[in-house]
């Protein structure tokens, strides 16, 4: 059996092998492309994935943040002792008839 030959004379497996490899391998090295840079691509998956696990960190940071200003409310709510001491600490109050000594960092006082 003969080959078919086209009106010029060539090989038409030949040409369409050749017009198979002209579409394939600019649409293969698009689609590579596409896949590592595109929008669903695996370098935009790598950096979400960076991105979600600083979002986790950070939840997990104001959930014990969380926990702690709550152990604090209670605190302030139950017990008088702590209201006192974190209205001294906090507010700068004193009692009646106590004396002040305030200290003066001589670094400080250069400035």
């Amino acid at each position: 059996m003969k080959p078919i030959r086209n009106s010029n004379g060539k090989n038409r497996k030949r040409d369409s092998a050749w017009f198979f490899w002209v579409i394939m391998l600019p649409s293969l090295f698009f689609l590579i492309i596409w896949s590592v840079f595109g929008p669903f691509g695996v370098w935009r998956l790598e950096k979400i994935k960076n991105r979600r696990s600083q979002l986790a960190a950070e939840n997990i940071n104001k959930a014990k943040l969380n926990a702690e200003m709550e152990e604090d409310i209670k605190r302030l709510k139950i017990d008088p002792n702590y209201q006192e001491q974190v209205i001294r600490k906090r507010l700068g109050f004193v009692k009646n008839g106590e004396i002040v000594y305030e200290f003066i960092d001589k670094k400080r006082d250069k400035n």
